[in-house]
């Protein structure tokens, strides 16, 4: 007992050093999904544009019943989350607050990222024409690189105009990806990631700006017992957290007759529930066991580190670089205006609504994706080229064809190969489409 403890404790150290390697983004282009798997929804029949209204604004104007409502989704989540780190009183949001402090004080008592920007925008999707004024990505997100940001084009609104809430809910599915989740963590170096309470970084690398938001948009709920007895960090996650929050926020603003702030709300809480439905997020390591985890790790214990360090790198370029290529093929199928492509199909194909309740993520949709992992990971490493997904020595970011991969794989990889990898896929949005629809039929609008 001695010995298998002393092996299997040394998984926290494995994890630990995976997470490393963590792509802390899921599902590319958020809101081209949502656009395709929405967008013949019933609920459009009937709903009406709503006015825009800056976020500062709405906040002033609930500020009593906001305060009310976040002590009451507090006191929930310690409740019914069971592996929820509870809030510091101080970060309570308090009814009396002055207004010029009112909105911080909502982003604290959210604990998310206080400088996250949140203008009056429309992201139209690629292959639309707008006449509204330009933003910049700057405009929308406090990341540095922007580089794949590039679904569609950023528009500013102005505060009172009437815009339709189908493009408020699709901009806002790609919105928690703009730094919503960044420098939480004790050991992030930020002054607000010391007061959350969130302690230090689950997992990912704490130095590495994007890296930080991994446990927010991933969780590991379904492995082996054996792993959470001798790594239980791993069950410090907080995307079922995240997607509840702000679904339960959409539902306060539809109730308060604040319909803008309702649809932006429930597209923040989709990218979560999306997120999901990724098998790269739901499992540390797709495609491995745990005895060849163990055996890595076993090996690392004795000296020899290389196929551990060799995981890390293969998965994390495999998640790369099926995302890279998902993003590719929506973004043609969107310029092309080719709705006939299978993937596009995918997502518009499966009507049957399920009951999105607040144990749809942990029960159905992760363990969905968990269920999937090896067969979509084994369709990653056999459909996309050789070298970026299965030599360790390549960091696929930058190979010089990722901005090229869907072409570059159909050079080089087998056509049975790639259709599986397509077929894979399919599988995946067919599902993904499915949850999304089922959610926004799962929201009370009553107001």
């Amino acid at each position: 007992m001695t010995r298998l403890r002393f092996l299997i404790s040394g998984l926290l150290v494995f994890f630990l050093v995976i997470g490393a390697g963590i792509t802390a983004t899921a599902w590319p282009a958020h809101t081209l999904i949502s656009t395709a798997a929405l967008k013949n929804h019933p609920h459009w029949q009937n709903a009406r544009e709503v006015r825009a209204k800056p976020l500062e604004q709405f906040v002033i104007d609930n500020k009593k019943e906001l305060a009310a409502f976040l002590a009451g989704f507090e006191q929930w989540s310690r409740e019914n989350l069971p592996f929820y780190v509870p809030a510091p009183e101080m970060l309570s949001f308090p009814a009396d607050i002055d207004d010029y402090q009112a909105m911080r004080a909502f982003f604290m008592a959210l604990r998310i990222n206080p400088n996250v920007k949140v203008p009056l925008f429309l992201n139209i999707p690629r292959g639309q024409e707008t006449s509204l004024p330009r933003l910049e990505a700057s405009a929308v997100t406090t990341l540095s690189n922007t580089a794949g940001m590039n679904s569609g084009t950023y528009v500013a609104l102005s505060p009172d105009m009437e815009v339709d809430p189908f493009l408020v809910l699709t901009t806002a599915n790609d919105e928690p990806d703009y730094g919503f989740d960044l420098g939480l963590f004790d050991d992030n170096g930020t002054d607000y990631g010391r007061l959350y309470g969130f302690g230090n970084q689950t997992f990912g690398n704490p130095n590495l700006e994007y890296s930080s938001q991994a446990p927010f948009h991933m969780g590991f709920y379904h492995e082996p017992g054996i792993v959470y007895k001798f790594a239980p960090f791993l069950r410090k996650t907080f995307l079922d957290y995240r997607h509840l929050q702000y679904k339960a926020l959409s539902e306060f603003a539809f109730a308060h007759h604040e319909p803008y702030w309702g649809y932006r709300f429930l597209g923040w809480s989709m990218h979560y529930l999306a997120d999901a439905t990724m098998p790269y997020h739901i499992r540390p390591l797709p495609g491995y066991s745990t005895l060849r985890m163990l055996w890595i790790n076993f090996k690392s214990m004795l000296g020899f580190g290389k196929a551990r360090r060799d995981a890390v790198q293969l998965v994390s370029n495999r998640h790369t670089a099926v995302e890279d290529y998902l993003q590719q093929r929506l973004n043609n199928i969107f310029d092309k205006a080719d709705f006939d492509d299978p993937l596009y199909q995918a997502l518009i194909s499966d009507n049957q609504v399920v009951n999105v309740d607040t144990r749809f993520l942990v029960d159905q949709a992760s363990k969905t994706a968990f269920a999937a992992s090896k067969s979509f990971d084994r369709a990653v490493r056999r459909g996309l080229p050789n070298e970026m997904v299965n030599d360790p020595a390549v960091e696929v970011s930058e190979h010089p064809e990722i901005t090229n991969i869907v072409s570059y794989a159909r050079d080089v990889c087998a056509p049975k190969h790639i259709d599986a990898l397509e077929k894979q896929s399919a599988e995946r949005f067919a599902y993904l489409g499915k949850v999304l629809r089922s959610m926004l039929s799962s929201v009370n609008y009553e107001n």
